[in-house]
Formats: C-alpha cells, sequence, structure tokens
C-alpha cells in the first residue's frame, strides 16, 4: 500500500509542476521581451482608436523580432477594421502572412483575406487571394479547403462567368466527391445549373433526384421537389410532375411551397378537363381534395392565389365533370355535399385576400347547376323547389348590397357573402373600400330580416392598409 500510495505521489507531482510551467508562461506572456515592448503593448490594449494603432505600430517598428511585435501585428489589423479600414486591414494582414507564414494565424488571416473581398464584391481579388490559400496551405483542414474551393468555382462561373455552365457542373461534382462538407450544396448547384443555365430539364430532374437520395432531410428538399415537379411539367411528362407535387404537399404541409403544389394539381386537372381527359381530370382533382388542409393557404407564390374554401371550387369542377358525364347522381351528390358544408366564416384574423372567397355566390352556382341536372333527370319538382330559392336567394342578395353600400359608400367598394341563412333571416358579409391603390379597409357586416327588410345589426373592422 505504501508503495502504492508513493507511486500516485510521484505521478501529482510530476503533474504539479508541469501545470506550474504553464501557468509561469501564461503570466510572464512576453516575458524574454524587452520591458518596454510588453509595457507599450499592455497600454495598447487599453486605449482605442488612431491612438491603439499609433502605439501598436511603435511596438512594431521598434521590437520587430518580440513576440510582442507578433501580437502587436495581429492586433493592428484588428484595430483598423473596426474603424472600417478594410484596404489597411488587408495590407497588414499579408503583412502578418509574410512575416510568420508557418503560424496557426497565417492561415487564419489568409482565408479572411479572401473571405472578406468576396463578401465586398471584390471578386477578381478573392479568386486570386483563395488560389492563394490553397497553394500556400496544401495541408489545411477539409472543411477550409472545401470552402475555399466552394469560392473559388462561384467567382470563376457566377460572379466572373470565367468558366462554361459544363465546366462548372464538373468542377461542383469534384467538389461533392472531395468535401464532406459542401456535397449537400455543391449537388444542388448541379441541378440549378441544369435547370437554369443549360435549360436541360431531364438533366435538371436527374441532379434533383440525386440530391434528393442522397440528403432526403436536407435544407432544400421541399425546393428541389418543387423545382423537379416543374421539370416535369416542362416536358409534358404530367405523372412525374402530379407525383412531386402530391408528394410535396402531403409530406411537407408546412412548406411554403405546399399551396403552390395543390394549385399546380388544380391547373393540371383543368388541363386535362379542357383536353377533355375527364377520368385523368377527376383523379387529379380527387388527389387535390384529399391533400387540400381544413385551413386552407394564402399564398402568392408561384401559382397564383389559393385561399380558405378552395377545396369547395375543386368540388365544384368534379361535379361539372360527372355532370358532363351524365353521371348524374355523383354530380347532384356532390353539389349537395357542398351546400351542407358549414358556409360559416372562419374564425381567426382577417386580411384583405379574405375579400376574394364568397361563399354565398359560389353557392347560389351550385343551385343552379342542381335545378339543370334535376330537370334533366324528370325530377322537375325538385327542380322547381331549387329554382324557388334561387329566386329568393337572388332578391336577398340584392337587398343586402342596396343596404351595405349605402352605409359604408358605394365607390371602390367590394361585397363579398359569407352566409345567408333564409330560414333565420340573417346573413354576414364583408365588404371592402379601397380609397386609392395603396389605401383601403375591411369591414365584417352582420344583417338581420325584419318586417321592414333587411337592416345591419352591427359591423367591425377586419383590416386596414
Amino acid at each position: 500500500i505504501m508503495l502504492f500510495g508513493v507511486r500516485i505521489m510521484k505521478k501529482w507531482i510530476v503533474f504539479g509542476l508541469a501545470l506550474f510551467l504553464v501557468l509561469c508562461m501564461a503570466t510572464v506572456g512576453y516575458s524574454r521581451d524587452p520591458k518596454a515592448a510588453v509595457k507599450l503593448l499592455y497600454e495598447a490594449w487599453e486605449k482605442y482608436g488612431d491612438e491603439q494603432i499609433t502605439i501598436l505600430r511603435e511596438v512594431i517598428e521598434k521590437y520587430p523580432e518580440s513576440g510582442c511585435a507578433e501580437r502587436a501585428r495581429r492586433d493592428l489589423a484588428n484595430a483598423l477594421y473596426s474603424l472600417g479600414r478594410v484596404d489597411e486591414t488587408i495590407k497588414e494582414r499579408k503583412s502578418y502572412i509574410e512575416k510568420y507564414p508557418v503560424s496557426g494565424e497565417a492561415q487564419s488571416a489568409q482565408s479572411w483575406i479572401a473571405q472578406e473581398l468576396f463578401g465586398r464584391n471584390r471578386f477578381e481579388e478573392a479568386l486570386e487571394e483563395s488560389r492563394r490559400f490553397l497553394n500556400m496551405f496544401p495541408d489545411c483542414t477539409p472543411r477550409s479547403a472545401g470552402h475555399t474551393k466552394w469560392r473559388i468555382i462561384e467567382c470563376e462561373f457566377e460572379k466572373l462567368s470565367r468558366i462554361t455552365p459544363e465546366e462548372a457542373v464538373d468542377k461542383y461534382r469534384q467538389l461533392a466527391n472531395e468535401s464532406d462538407y459542401y456535397r449537400s450544396q455543391a449537388l444542388w448547384k448541379v441541378a440549378l445549373i441544369y435547370e437554369n443555365s443549360l435549360k436541360d430539364p431531364r438533366k435538371a430532374i436527374a441532379a434533383y433526384r440525386a440530391y434528393l437520395d442522397k440528403f432526403p432531410e436536407g435544407g432544400n428538399v421541399s425546393e428541389a421537389l418543387w423545382r423537379m415537379s416543374e421539370n416535369y411539367r416542362e416536358i409534358d411528362d404530367v405523372p412525374g410532375a402530379l407525383g412531386g407535387f402530391g408528394l410535396l404537399a402531403r409530406n411537407y404541409p408546412g412548406s411554403r411551397q405546399a399551396g403552390d403544389a395543390l394549385m399546380r394539381l388544380a391547373l393540371t386537372g383543368e388541363e386535362f378537363a379542357n383536353r377533355k381527359q375527364y377520368d385523368s381530370a377527376l383523379a387529379v382533382y380527387q388527389t387535390f381534395t384529399e391533400l387540400y388542409p381544413a385551413q386552407g393557404w394564402h399564398t402568392e407564390g408561384h401559382g397564383g392565389y389559393l385561399g380558405y374554401g378552395y377545396d369547395r371550387e375543386i368540388l365544384r369542377r368534379i361535379a361539372n365533370l360527372h355532370q358532363i358525364r351524365k353521371e348524374f347522381g355523383k354530380a347532384i351528390e356532390i353539389c349537395q355535399q357542398i351546400l351542407s358544408s358549414d358556409e360559416e366564416f372562419l374564425p381567426g384574423s382577417f386580411t384583405h385576400l379574405d375579400v376574394r372567397v364568397d361563399y354565398v355566390i359560389d353557392h347560389l352556382a351550385v343551385y343552379r347547376q342542381l335545378a339543370t341536372m334535376y330537370s334533366e333527370t324528370g325530377k322537375s319538382e325538385k327542380a322547381k323547389e331549387v329554382s324557388r330559392r334561387l329566386e329568393r336567394l337572388d332578391g336577398d342578395i340584392a337587398k343586402i348590397k342596396k343596404k351595405v353600400t349605402a352605409k359604408f359608400g358605394e365607390k371602390s367598394a367590394t361585397i363579398s357573402f359569407r352566409k345567408i341563412d333564409i330560414e333565420n333571416k340573417k346573413a354576414v358579409v364583408d365588404i371592402a373600400i379601397s380609397y386609392s391603390p395603396r389605401l383601403g379597409c375591411g369591414y365584417r357586416v352582420w344583417l338581420s330580416k325584419g318586417l321592414l327588410g333587411w337592416s345591419i345589426d352591427k359591423s367591425e373592422s377586419t383590416w386596414q392598409i
């Protein structure tokens, strides 16, 4: 036990001595330098601006071979940069690299110079300094090498147009093979070049697929699906486009492209219907209704406007297709489904986009469609019943419009009907008033029908721009 204890003590003594030496070196710092140099350096640390710069230059000039001078050069560059004197900073960092080429700070200084020039759009100089970095530090870390090569390609292709798109593709692919850190960005760039620069949708599709296969959780997955699907549309590969848009809307409903993808589905269904390819149109519309979220979207993206209640519009189109195919039973069932759905406005914040949704007017169109189909199928009594309801609705709509415009003014006013309840004699409408292209406001208005006709119960401001 005593021998064991002696061994342990010896180890602790050695460790203690080593720690003592490290602390001594840290506290003494520049003990071998002239005391005047150390004093000046400490004095510079307490100053700022031109006064600090003057002291640091004095340290460098008077004690050029000291450790204080090495630290002073670094501090001088930082001081100049803090004052916005970028060119002087670059000059000082280059001077430091020339003086201490094998120091650990030299590599960081050269990388900083290249990146700073790139960030300031001085691409010719950035390209030169990036190449110099790779020549000076061939054994740098893979991440530093990858970042520098990325910057070189960006300068050569994106900024200076020194290389062709095909050459850029080859260089990005080489970078993807060499660097784990830049593989996803490099593959993404390859796909973008095929799509935008080379205008080759088939190769772009393959490149986007390669990106998705290697990085299924990458930051550009939803964008890649969108772009890949658009390229499928470009080559008239409808199944490929529909598969991509559907996958995007289903798996990434929170992405900014999800609403656009559904809009593309709706537009594709419309294209099929116009070509009288009704089976394909119905299949696309059915996919839309399955993927459309209950809350809807507001988007002004690639596909245009897609807002609350758009699923009703698609259901109407489905009913129209069944009617064209003389499938009146299915068409009537869908129309009844639309009419029985909740017409109440959705709670929450309102924006000026809400006025584009007019549930009541949509329902009038459905009632007319029902009346037509009941007549065609010999159900005259039901056709008359629906027609009478239409007449009542048309009359009430005209009276409500007159009442609302009389209160809020007729100029540049748009009225959207949210709900009319004939049995309970209630109505809810939205009104949008435009004062100029950039000024306007909106109101939600509640009305009821009494012995003297329709009257306004209350109104509430919903938006203002």
